[in-house]
């Protein structure tokens, strides 16, 4: 869901690195939301920089989660959407505020122009795609290709959805989008209600700003990366 928070980090330390790095850095997400599997430990073979771009991610999902600065956005957005007058009340607060949180940070990151996303999209033109899924086959321990993440590795990147973070509309769809995919088809249904979903998400953007730096903090002197 923050893929251009998580590139953040990456350029951060990665530098130069691969582009196979910067695409390993969301690989996890992408696999979540293909459906077809998970990825397992690697053993010790294959694509070095893709691997250090998962075990990036994998740190970096770690140490955000368990950030002071993360319950202090989930509060503050669980205090927002529970303010909102929505025609359906949303059902799964929990996960709703904590998905609203990863995507108004990605979009508060292209609050000064799309050069952030530019940068993520081009990273992903210049890899080596499908080695990289014949590669998470393996890390998936399928049988056969990873045909479902393929496609949705292809459908991401056709898209380019991460360019309406920019607005609080385009994340608005984004997070409605998730739900649709995980059973929550009532939320935000009907256009008033989208409409109201569009202003939580200009209030909550607003509200995390003084928060955004603790959430993308980067501690490179210790030789790791902080979320």
């Amino acid at each position: 869901m923050n893929f251009l928070s998580h590139h953040v980090v990456a350029l951060a330390h990665g530098g130069d690195r691969p582009a196979e790095f910067y695409v390993g850095n969301v690989l996890p997400d992408l696999v979540s939301t293909s459906g077809e599997g998970r990825l397992r430990a690697p053993d010790g073979s294959g694509l070095d920089s893709l691997l250090d771009g998962i075990a990036l991610h994998m740190d970096t999902d770690r140490r955000f989660h368990g950030a002071p600065a993360f319950a202090d956005a989930r509060a503050l957005a669980k205090s927002l959407l529970l303010a909102v007058p929505f025609a359906v009340p949303p059902r799964r607060t929990f996960f709703l505020v904590h998905a609203a949180v990863e995507i108004a940070l990605d979009g508060w990151l292209l609050r000064d122009g799309l050069t952030l996303a530019d940068d993520f999209y081009a990273r992903f033109a210049a890899a080596d795609l499908p080695g990289i899924v014949t590669e998470t086959a393996a890390l998936m321990r399928l049988d056969g290709p990873p045909l479902a993440l393929a496609r949705t590795i292809d459908r991401f990147v056709e898209s380019r959805y991460l360019y309406h973070y920019a607005e609080p509309h385009g994340q608005a769809e984004a997070l409605v989008r998730l739900c649709r995919r995980i059973g929550i088809a009532d939320f935000a249904a009907d256009s008033a209600d989208r409409d109201r979903l569009d202003g939580f998400f200009g209030d909550l953007m607003r509200a995390l700003a003084p928060l955004a730096d603790s959430l993308l903090l980067r501690d490179l002197t210790a030789g790791r990366v902080v979320k």
